[in-house]
């Protein structure tokens, strides 16, 4: 496990970005430019004894001295490696903040068509739980339930879409 202090002696923090402090071993890495690469996932990763490390993991280890379970990108933005945009979270809370799915076909988050009914149907996952926001036959009325539901339930955490 990688230490603050041995984080501290590699890189320094500038622009939003961890830099190397010096070139790295007798690599072709640029000290002007943030360390890393960007990987398939969207992510940040520097290398780091043969091992790559999410880049937003660091820097919260550079200004905070220690990896909590999870790290959240508050504005979802999985570049976005301000310090003032990451914070501690369980992997529940990560999921809170989590963006609409692709998979999703109403086009707003927790919104559902139920073909039964001819409604549409709110939900909110909390727990591993489907909290219900009710059945409406207005899309904008099933959107306003879950929007108050959601925000009820996952407050800080709260991301409509």
């Amino acid at each position: 496990m990688i230490t603050q202090k041995q984080i501290k002696e590699l890189f320094t923090y500038k622009n939003d970005n961890l830099y190397w402090i010096k070139q790295p071993y007798k690599s072709h890495f640029d000290i002007t430019t943030p360390a890393g690469t960007i990987t398939s996932s969207g992510y940040r990763s520097i290398m780091i004894n043969a091992k790559g490390i999410a880049a937003h993991r660091l820097v919260y280890i550079y200004h905070y001295g220690f990896f909590p379970e999870t790290i959240d990108h508050i504005n979802n933005n999985r570049l976005d490696n301000r310090i003032e945009n990451l914070r501690e979270a369980t992997r529940a809370e990560n999921n809170r903040n989590a963006t609409i799915s692709k998979a999703n076909t109403s086009g707003f988050k927790g919104i559902v068509f139920c073909k039964q009914t001819q409604k549409w149907r709110g939900q909110v996952k909390v727990n591993n739980k489907l909290i219900s926001a009710g059945r409406y036959l207005l899309i904008e009325e099933a959107v306003k339930a879950v929007r108050i539901l959601r925000q009820k339930l996952h407050g800080d955490y709260t991301n409509h879409g």
